[in-house]
């Protein structure tokens, strides 16, 4: 923040090994036992209509899986579509700075509702939608701010706005199940302190001292935003002592944004810088690095390690992990695409994704893999039926290979997003000789041996695959971040068949990018 103002944040601290455990947490919605905390809708036009609107961006955010932050409020919550919509735009419309997607948000804030009518319209179905979207998955964070308007008069105590916040929370969660929640404390209103300002800040804290032991919220106070060190408010922030203007908003956005991307992303790194790291689920669903000998077959570990990860994901409890035959599906897109039984390797996803889509996969017990370059003899037809049995998959084009290669800043968003969803992306490179060990500077890389691009230049570019498990975002490292790769080469790439590629690399030498899902 250029202001230099300090932002006040409280979070659940782990408790130390000493400490009993801390009691379960009961996220359901508290009885109403005053107006704050009674669900309410409102008669005016205006709130019937931005109500069903509400619901009908929820409907159709559910279609395209999505959105990654929710915003419910008042007033100062719509006015991100008002005084804040550059803001908003900069900061949580997804659009791509710098090859990376900002988080995506949805906007659902009336204004003049108070914490009951908040609480009417998540419990009249209006998050509903997004808890089972069509495709993709639900959004991972809810930013809350609500209760200015309770304040007025003596209608409401700051208690009985504290169980209404608390309520609403409460709501979110139970139509939202595994939302995170990034509670804020109702802003500062009027030019000097007075007893307005004071019962939002009392009620502010007494709501968090009632969810401050659930680990899902976290409570951002950005007061001190707004106002001087003796507490005046700073007009030019909110010309109207109420609401934003838009520098207000923007101080807002570069507030919460950090908290947002952190609480929509996943996974720790032994590289310390990563966003997502999938290799422990990958683990965990029982698929290994396996080795490919000396055949040219990068792209088809990658492709079959990616069709494993999803059917473990799809699989019943109890079943084991699944191990699926690279030699069948060689053979396969051979047939798919009018190849011969002598071609031996260099099949890339898009003839793969056509033997799948013709003969299915079976698995490696009936057609066990060959590392050597032979020709592909034809499977029995046991293992033909089991592959036409088996469950389909639908393989997603993120971008064809093309010939000049390069991932475009859109491109490389649509990897990151898919990661974020918790799907890995089979990947298709060029390696010009002498350029495999830009992609991966000394600490942030397991070595490449010679086996790749070994004579190779920037115009004669031979096709590799990997499978990309995760991304990092590092400011030192070349194009600000990294995949981790996940290969099939073996020693080449170190114990754990891993490595990171670079940002920058993968925008100059990336030739194609494939996700895959099981079908229900």
């Amino acid at each position: 923040m250029s202001s230099g103002k300090a932002v006040c944040e409280s979070t659940l601290a782990s408790p130390r090994a000493s400490q009993a455990a801390p009691p379960p947490v009961s996220r359901q919605v508290p009885p109403a036992t005053h107006a704050a905390n009674t669900p309410a809708p409102r008669a005016d036009q205006f709130w019937i209509d931005r109500h069903a609107l509400g619901k009908a961006r929820a409907r159709e955010a559910s279609l395209r899986g999505d959105v990654d932050v929710v915003f419910l409020g008042d007033s100062i919550t719509q006015g991100w579509e008002g005084e804040g919509r550059q803001a908003w735009d900069d900061a949580f419309s997804g659009r791509v700075v710098d090859g990376l997607p900002t988080p995506r948000g949805l906007n659902l804030g009336i204004s003049a509702d108070r914490t009951e009518h908040v609480l009417y319209r998540v419990l009249d179905g209006t998050l509903d939608p997004l808890a089972a979207p069509s495709s993709g998955r639900p959004p991972r964070l809810a930013v809350i701010m609500i209760g200015t308007n309770n304040s007025h008069g003596d209608q409401y105590t700051a208690r009985q706005i504290a169980d209404g916040i608390v309520a609403v929370t409460r709501a979110v969660q139970s139509r939202l199940p595994g939302i995170r929640v990034l509670l804020l404390n109702i802003f500062p209103r009027n030019v000097n302190k007075d007893a307005q300002r004071a019962k939002v800040e009392a009620a502010s804290e007494l709501a968090w001292s009632d969810l401050e032991s659930d680990s899902s919220i976290r409570r951002m106070d950005l007061g001190g935003l707004f106002t001087s060190p003796d507490g005046v408010l700073d007009l030019e922030l909110m010309p109207d002592a109420l609401h934003l203007s838009a520098r207000g908003y923007r101080v807002w956005a570069s507030a919460i944004e950090p908290a947002i991307k952190q609480a929509i992303r996943t996974g720790p790194s032994p590289w310390g810088t990563a966003v997502v790291d999938l290799r422990e689920r990958m683990r965990a669903r029982g698929i290994p690095v396996r080795q490919q000998g000396s055949r040219d077959a990068d792209t088809v570990f990658a492709f079959t390690a990616a069709l494993e990860y999803a059917a473990a994901g799809a699989a019943r409890e109890g079943e084991p992990a699944p191990d699926f035959s690279e030699q069948y599906l060689m053979w396969a897109a051979n047939q798919a695409t009018g190849g011969s039984r002598s071609r031996t390797g260099g099949f890339g996803p898009e003839a793969l994704a056509a033997g799948l889509r013709d003969w299915g996969v079976c698995d490696e017990a009936r057609m066990p893999y060959v590392a050597r370059d032979e020709a592909i003899a034809e499977p029995d037809d046991a293992a033909k039926a089991q592959g036409r049995s088996r469950a389909r998959f639908t393989v997603e084009t993120l971008t064809h290979g093309t010939t000049t290669g390069g991932f475009t800043p859109e491109v490389l968003a649509a990897a990151t997003r898919s990661l974020d969803d918790g799907r890995p992306v089979v990947a298709v490179f060029g390696w010009p000789s002498g350029k495999q060990d830009e992609a991966m500077p000394d600490d942030h890389r397991t070595p490449i041996g010679e086996g790749i691009g070994e004579g190779i230049d920037a115009a004669s570019r031979r096709l590799s695959g990997a499978l990309l498990v995760g991304y990092g975002l590092d400011a030192d490292h070349p194009g600000k971040g990294y995949f981790i790769a996940r290969l099939a080469r073996g020693e080449w790439f170190g114990e754990d068949g891993d490595a990171a590629i670079s940002f920058e690399y993968a925008r100059e030498y990336g030739m194609g990018l494939y996700t895959v899902k099981q079908e229900p």
